[in-house]
């Protein structure tokens, strides 16, 4: 007589509990180093992204030049001195295009600024008609007359207070020969201060009546 094949007692074929549970560790391990790696590339996306709206910005800005006798932006947005007036600027960069907005500031939600002024890069204020109690007018500044073209700074990925950037020590900055390098001083960060402060100190303030990079 033939009987059944005998199943070993204490045998299933589904899985234990200590094993679904090993299961879904590995699973969550898995997820969050997936999670951090996108996180990273994100940053990093929106770094590259910062770059390249910065070097479109400068174009815009050498291309009002050109067309100016050389003369660089001189007005700023009614209230707003560290953005360049939309109205001249419009023909070369219109306000609503994507390059204006740092994608890393906007991400900040900066208290006190506008929904349309999120993340917006801020221009050299000291290159317009901004009285802030060093010069109550500027004329244009010529790029011909700049000294030193590659430390003469034209925009930044900085926020409003000189606050913002993207928490790792450097900012992006566009210079007047149209380049643009994340910059970074060590030597002034430390407690609350940021590279933004930095970037302030040695491309804002003025040194011996100068104002880095120009010729004033």
């Amino acid at each position: 007589m033939n009987f059944p094949p005998r199943t070993p007692v204490g045998r299933s074929s589904g899985f234990t509990l200590v094993e679904i549970l090993v299961s879904i560790s590995l699973i969550l391990v898995i997820a969050a180093l997936l999670t951090a790696a996108l996180g990273k590339t994100r940053v990093k996306a929106h770094q590259t992204q910062s770059v390249a709206n910065l070097h479109q910005i400068g174009i815009a800005m050498l291309q009002y030049a050109a067309d100016h006798e050389m003369d660089l932006p001189n007005r700023a947005e009614s209230n707003k001195p560290t953005i360049v007036s939309d109205q001249i600027m419009s023909p070369y960069l219109p306000r609503l295009d994507k390059a204006w907005i740092c994608p890393v500031i906007k991400s900040l939600k900066q208290f006190g600024i506008a929904l349309s002024d999120q993340g917006r890069y801020i221009y050299n204020w000291r290159l317009t008609n901004f009285t802030d109690g060093w010069r109550d007018h500027v004329s244009a500044i010529r790029l011909t007359a700049i000294e030193s073209p590659s430390e003469a700074m034209l925009a930044a990925n900085l926020s409003a207070g000189m606050r913002g950037g993207y928490g790792d020590g450097f900012a992006n900055v566009l210079f007047a020969d149209g380049g643009v390098r994340r910059i970074a001083d060590r030597s002034h960060l430390g407690g609350s201060v940021t590279s933004m402060d930095c970037v302030n100190r040695n491309y804002l303030m003025t040194f011996g009546g100068k104002l880095r990079g120009y010729d004033y």
